[in-house]
C-alpha cells in the first residue's frame, strides 16, 4: 500500500503537455571552424599565412554566431 501514492505521483508527474525542443540548428553550425593548423610560424611568409587562416576562421565563426542567433531569434 505504501508503493501507491509513489506510483500516482510518477504517473502524474508523467502526464502534461510535451516539452518543446526549441528551433532546429543545423549541426554545421555548431562545429567551431578551424583556423591556422600548421607548425609555429618561422618566417614573414608562414606568419602571414597564419594570420591569414586565423582571421579566415574568425570571420566564419562570426558568420556562424549571428547565423544561429538568427535562427533563435525568430
Amino acid at each position: 500500500m505504501r508503493l501507491y501514492p509513489i506510483i500516482l505521483a510518477a504517473l502524474l508527474a508523467a502526464c502534461g503537455p510535451e516539452p518543446s525542443a526549441g528551433p532546429y540548428v543545423p549541426p554545421d553550425l555548431l562545429v567551431a571552424p578551424p583556423g591556422w593548423t600548421g607548425p609555429s610560424p618561422r618566417d614573414e611568409g608562414q606568419l602571414i599565412d597564419a594570420a591569414a587562416a586565423e582571421k579566415r576562421g574568425r570571420e566564419q565563426c562570426i558568420g556562424q554566431l549571428l547565423a544561429v542567433a538568427e535562427i533563435v531569434q525568430k
